[in-house]
């Protein structure tokens, strides 16, 4: 619920905080049944300023960017999905001479996102980035030029807007020091007045301060900058625990979006058989250069610790959205056990020594047909996976197996080698014949290096 009172503020503040002016000729990407489409859309006619809709899920991106051009828009309003896919475009058409603020809200803006406003648009186009719920209204500004410099893998959301104070809690509600994370909370005058019947909600989220003034829990959660300003981190929902690691999947997601090659990138969390929680990565690459999970999974291992690594690469030729133009997590698809995306072609166990150890990896990573060449890395292999797939292969086979073994022959095939070389060491004489069906699997001059270390010729 809302009153007139609180949306004439929330108006006023899109008009002064961004110097809405009649000159100007505004499109909002916001469909008129959310809030940011009613406060950006009655932001512009009480300005006298032009008015431009644009259905970024019922028109091409290339009819959208046209529509700009056409209409020679000053002022843009969307979200950071839909202006991703905007960007190559704008760049092509001059990046809209006309427009001279950019806005992004409703989801968290990305340093990638940063870079294509630089690559996108004019040197006079200024990127103003807002923090704003639907039971507060516009909670910070933040203005970007091209002269901004920016340290971090944060993008700062701005000041709280007049008539808003903005707090950082911890999980007991105490309030957290300049610098670590917690949850946004606000307190105002313009606050909704709760859930229209649904008291328990209303009651579970507003408070009121000793002041009279109410309070919002916003379930997002940000950080204050040593300037004052405020960072927006995530969401507490998309907050998971990762190998008894808490890991916010928004900041997984920017990393990914900004690797090379990569337009979009979504992230999720999913349970395996075993119950353990991975990420997994849902991924747009750049149709004119395409990457694989191999590389991009390299290029991550530079930039995130091993538990922030999605276990899975799914490639998708467009991420779903919902009708305000955010990705829609609800209707990515949930992965299932077959291997996708791993770089080598797969290939069948060829002994019941590598149909052994193929099945304990399976068992470990939680896919149907892994093949005997897939890499352990590919695959997304942590520590703990390793400890587990040696610590199986050593009861199975009792050889004796050390850790170092798998990441020197990371793939079934590799450490069958491994385990064979190993028995063929301490076997003796009667057990020559079942160590030979294994060698089948070598080449030739493995198979006679290992014989002649046993001291005999036999083929």
């Amino acid at each position: 619920m809302q009153s007139y009172r609180n949306a004439r503020h929330y108006v006023r503040t899109v008009i002064e905080g961004l110097r809405i002016q009649s000159e100007d000729r505004v499109a909002t990407a916001s469909p008129l049944t959310m809030h940011a489409g009613v406060v950006y859309t009655l932001a512009a006619l009480a300005s006298g300023a032009g008015l431009c809709l644009i259905a970024p899920l019922k028109q091409a991106s290339e009819a959208i960017v046209r529509q700009l051009v056409e209409e020679q828009i000053t002022v843009l309003f969307t979200v950071p999905t839909v202006f991703r896919r905007l960007a190559p475009l704008m760049a092509e058409h001059g990046g809209l001479p006309a427009l001279r603020l950019l806005r992004l809200s409703g989801e968290t803006v990305t340093p990638r996102d940063l870079q294509l406003y630089r690559q996108s648009v004019g040197p006079q186009c200024v990127l103003s980035i807002g923090l704003g719920t639907t039971e507060t209204g516009g909670i910070t500004h933040a203005h970007i030029d091209r002269t901004t410099h920016i340290e971090g893998p944060h993008i700062p959301v701005g000041y709280p807007v007049e008539g808003v104070e903005v707090r950082l809690i911890d999980e007991r509600g105490h309030e957290v020091a300049a610098g670590l994370p917690g949850e946004i909370v606000v307190i105002g005058r313009y606050l909704s007045p709760g859930y229209l019947g649904l008291p328990e909600l209303t009651n579970s989220l507003f408070s009121v301060a000793d002041s009279g003034q109410r309070i919002y829990r916003t379930g997002d959660v940000g950080r204050r900058r040593s300037d004052g300003s405020f960072e927006h981190i995530g969401r507490k929902d998309l907050q998971v625990q990762v190998a008894g690691r808490r890991v916010e999947m928004a900041a997984v997601e920017s990393v990914v979006s900004g690797a090379q090659h990569v337009r979009e990138a979504a992230v999720a969390a999913y349970s395996d058989s075993s119950g353990d929680v991975r990420l997994v990565a849902y991924v747009v690459a750049d149709p004119n250069s395409p990457t694989t999970s191999s590389e991009l999974r390299r290029e991550l291992r530079e930039l995130l610790p091993d538990y922030m690594i999605p276990s899975r690469f799914i490639f998708v030729d467009s991420l779903p959205l919902t009708p305000t133009g955010k990705i829609d997590r609800q209707a990515l698809a949930e992965p299932n056990r077959e291997k996708k995306s791993v770089a080598a072609k797969y290939v069948a166990p060829r002994s019941p020594l590598e149909k052994k150890l193929t099945q304990i990896w399976e068992e470990v990573f939680g896919l149907d047909r892994i093949g005997i060449h897939d890499n352990f890395f590919d695959l997304a292999g942590n520590s703990l996976m390793a400890t587990q797939i040696i610590s199986r292969a050593v009861e199975a086979f009792r050889v004796e197996l050390r850790l170092p073994s798998l990441l020197e022959a990371p793939t079934v095939a590799q450490i069958a080698r491994v385990i064979v070389e190993i028995q063929a060491k301490n076997t003796g004489e009667a057990d020559l014949a079942r160590l030979l069906d294994e060698l089948e699997t070598l080449s030739e001059d493995e198979a006679q290096r290992l014989l002649a270390d046993k001291g005999t010729r036999q083929t």
